[in-house]
């Protein structure tokens, strides 16, 4: 009994904290519509996609800070264009009434740095030989070669799970538990051109468990 109460009531104030944070950083109409529509693998979701990427981009908001480096001005339209890129990959991660879940992913790091353009980073690596290296290099807004990129249901991305991988056979991205651990060759094509681009993956299951009390 008491443990059921103190679950129900967790969650309650859960759901409270959420609510308190959409009010707080509602998105205006306007805007939000404006940054859909100039993102076309966004504008081709359902409405009740929409509606689900569009509280979890408030909740992203209401967790970090925004700042410009060199005097750039960061608008409420700069910020909300960022948090809607970085939220569609993570917006499946967690149920519905846990996106606190999915922003986890994001918890390493609170201060988001715009530049108006290019910016001079430096870079520490170790090459196949062991040797340290260190260098700078300048950086802009990336991209994957290829584009322009229309919306998700036009690729199609299947896994080979069979060694040696990239020989086939070609399956479903179709994953359950017996994949944890596991490294695959993935394929992405797109249905239009027939472009590929392939990789490896590392199956990992980083969603936190949910506990009931019975």
């Amino acid at each position: 009994m008491i443990q059921a109460w103190w679950h129900n009531w967790r969650a309650s104030r859960r759901q409270t904290k959420l609510q308190s944070a959409l009010q707080r950083r509602a998105i205006d109409e306007v805007l939000w519509q404006t940054t859909v529509a100039s993102l076309p693998f966004v504008a081709c979701l359902q409405l009740d996609v929409l509606k689900r990427l569009r509280g979890l981009v408030s909740l992203f908001l209401d967790g970090k800070e925004f700042s410009g480096a060199r005097g750039f001005e960061v608008s409420d339209a700069h910020a909300v264009m960022v948090a809607t890129q970085a939220c569609l990959p993570i917006l499946y991660i967690a149920p519905p009434d846990r996106p606190d879940l999915a922003l986890a992913w994001y918890d390493s790091f609170l201060g988001i740095v715009l530049h108006a353009g290019e910016v001079r980073a430096r870079r520490e690596w170790v090459d196949d030989d062991g040797v340290a290296h260190s260098g700078s290099e300048d950086l802009t807004g990336e991209m994957l070669e290829g584009g322009p990129y229309g919306c998700w249901n036009r690729y199609f991305v299947e896994i080979d799970k069979t060694a040696p991988l990239g020989n086939g056979p070609w399956l479903g991205p179709n994953l359950n538990a017996v994949d944890r651990g596991k490294t695959y060759q993935v394929r992405v094509t797109d249905g239009e051109t027939g472009n590929k681009c392939w990789g490896e993956i590392k199956i990992q299951d980083k969603t936190g468990p949910v506990l009931v009390c019975q």
